[in-house]
């Protein structure tokens, strides 16, 4: 079968989806891959990997950020970033504000218009048996829905995102921060608990929908939508800024949450029929298992430091986050004052290499000998699987929090904004982490506290670890997904009486024509392409931020033979070397 991924190129994306599509590959089958052109390396070096290269294929859609992740630019922008970007739980809009504010640009112009119809003009060329879309990338988001075509999207953040019938009188509403802290030891509500829960609940839904309602940016984010690309409504609040949730659309044939099962703090009711929780995804050879046969057999210093750790706390902040000079002397002297009442406690942190006007720290030598600080770890997955590691300390991120349940690890969160505090809240309830009190801020007297007592009480915190970590385990994780994808491939393939993934063409889709009210679907709008361009063509004129060239119709076969799109299109292997 032939398989479309599309998302945006950051690390959280596309990790779980890279893991997914060499999976896919291992099993015989066609992968494309649809982002930002700088994905075209990794991509091309995965499927390398698998001995299958000459299956994947990969499609660019430029380099501007219409279709990057904001890592580069809240890098180049630390007050934005510190002071705005990073909120308390709950803050949404200031954040939303923040946000718009950076990308003001990318999703109300005639280059986001020109990607979303490049997105859509791949899945419909590909002919792809089914097509697997990342819901935090809106520009991935729009192309699919655009083209009418059954999809499966994937939700790599907290399980929040995939909510659809939450309670407000008895659950908290996602990026609320409803529900930080506010239980009892046995995960129970006192009656003052219940009352700010709800009240919680309602000021953040009006919030929100007033935002919706007034901000320029989600109004115009609704008409573009509607006007421009051809969308119909689905739910205001997704129009103005969000991607339709799992209900809303209905050739959106399942959806797949990267967490595990019950590791939240909801009923199972809340989470729609087509939701699938299939754990955290390594590729084929990785995760916990893996680690353990092939980890001895790679050289690598960090490993062979931690080999003569007794007690080790891991700290690695994400890829997006940076340290100002106050937070980062905070971690130390957290470390610095558990080191005193722990004297074989010795710490390895991973901090980005940037510039100083960005993240103006001291020198790595200037540490003491027990810590350890490195710019790159040659693999994460050896260090959570190593004994002598007790906590990993993290921002909160997907990635990172289902790493670290998939390895068994007590976590230390500071979460930073968005879905990162709900998961903390997860986290914490479960008994698997301590959170931090002054989240998104790094505090040295609430930092050495929450390590303290997550080493003197290891025992307790890994015991629990250790049950949703077999749990991760019972989710399936890669396999398992691939499986889902394959099933609803094969169903859809069967549906349309395909033949070698030959399901549909562009003159096939637009004649496509439901009633929206019956059902949800809808006409693609491919006659709204800016007027610079073909409505039908993939070699629509190259844009200004994009890098590439892509191929006219004709030199796009049923069955291309080319891997990347480019220019200078080649072969995977020297497109890759």
């Amino acid at each position: 079968m032939r398989f479309l991924f599309v998302s945006n190129p950051a690390t959280g994306q596309v990790n779980p989806l890279l893991a997914i599509s060499s999976e896919l590959l291992s099993r015989g089958h066609e992968v494309h891959f649809c982002s930002a052109d700088r994905l075209s390396r990794s991509f091309g070096k995965m499927a390398v990997k698998t001995g299958h290269g000459d299956r994947g294929y990969f499609h660019g859609v430029g380099s501007g950020r219409e279709c990057e992740d904001l890592t580069d630019l809240v890098q180049s922008k630390p007050d934005l970033f510190h002071n705005i970007i990073r909120h308390k739980p709950g803050a949404l809009t200031t954040y939303l504000n923040a946000v718009c504010k950076l990308g003001d640009e990318s999703t109300a112009s005639d280059v986001y218009k020109r990607v979303v119809f490049r997105v859509r003009d791949v899945c419909i060329e590909t002919k792809a048996d089914m097509i697997i879309v990342d819901n935090f990338s809106p520009f991935a988001m729009d192309g699919v829905r655009l083209s009418g075509l059954p999809y499966i999207q994937t939700s790599p953040a907290a399980a929040c995102a995939a909510a659809s019938f939450v309670n407000l009188f008895k659950q908290p509403v996602g990026l609320s921060g409803a529900d930080s802290g506010h239980r009892k030891a046995d995960g129970s509500r006192t009656w003052a608990q219940a009352i700010f829960l709800v009240w919680r609940n309602f000021t953040f839904v009006f919030s929100f929908v007033w935002w919706c309602m007034t901000h320029p940016y989600a109004k115009e984010k609704r008409r573009f939508r509607k006007d421009e690309l051809g969308l119909p409504p689905v739910d205001f609040l997704a129009d103005s800024y969000m991607t339709p949730a799992p209900h809303l659309v209905p050739h959106m044939r399942a959806a797949l949450s990267f967490n595990v099962a019950g590791l939240d703090l909801y009923d199972p009711k809340v989470f729609h029929e087509k939701v699938f929780f299939v754990g955290p995804c390594f590729a084929p050879g990785h995760g916990p298992k893996a680690i353990a046969q092939h980890s001895s057999l790679q050289p690598d210093a960090v490993k062979e430091w931690l080999d003569e750790s007794e007690e080790v706390i891991y700290v690695n902040m994400g890829s997006i986050f940076y340290y100002p000079r106050d937070e980062y002397d905070a971690l130390i002297d957290a470390l610095k004052g558990v080191k005193a009442v722990r004297p074989n406690m010795r710490a390895l942190i991973k901090i980005p290499d940037l510039p100083t006007t960005f993240q103006p720290i001291p020198g790595a030598d200037e540490l003491p000998g027990w810590i350890r600080r490195e710019t790159w770890v040659p693999s994460v997955e050896t260090v959570l699987a190593h004994p002598s590691v007790k906590i990993a300390m993290h921002h909160g991120g997907g990635n990172s929090f289902n790493e670290a349940v998939a390895f068994g690890k007590p976590q230390l969160i500071v979460s930073m904004w968005g879905e990162t505090h709900d998961i903390m809240a997860y986290a914490v309830h479960h008994g698997i982490a301590m959170g931090s009190k002054f989240a998104p801020r790094l505090v040295a007297s609430d930092l050495q506290a929450s390590m303290t007592k997550l080493l003197e009480e290891n025992i307790e915190f890994a015991d629990r670890a250790l049950r949703w970590r077999l749990r991760s385990e019972q989710s399936g994780g890669t396999p398992i997904a691939a499986d889902i994808i394959e099933a609803y491939g094969s169903k859809e393939r069967r549906i349309q009486g395909t033949q070698d993934g030959d399901s549909t063409d562009i003159e096939a889709v637009n004649a496509l024509t439901i009633d929206s009210n019956e059902k949800g679907l809808f006409t693609p709008a491919l006659d709204k392409e800016p007027q610079s361009s073909s409505a039908s063509s993939i070699g629509s004129p190259t844009i200004a931020e994009q890098t590439v060239t892509f191929p006219s119709p004709t030199d796009f076969p049923p069955r291309p033979q080319l891997l990347i799109q480019t220019a200078a299109a080649a072969p995977v292997v020297a497109a890759t070397a």
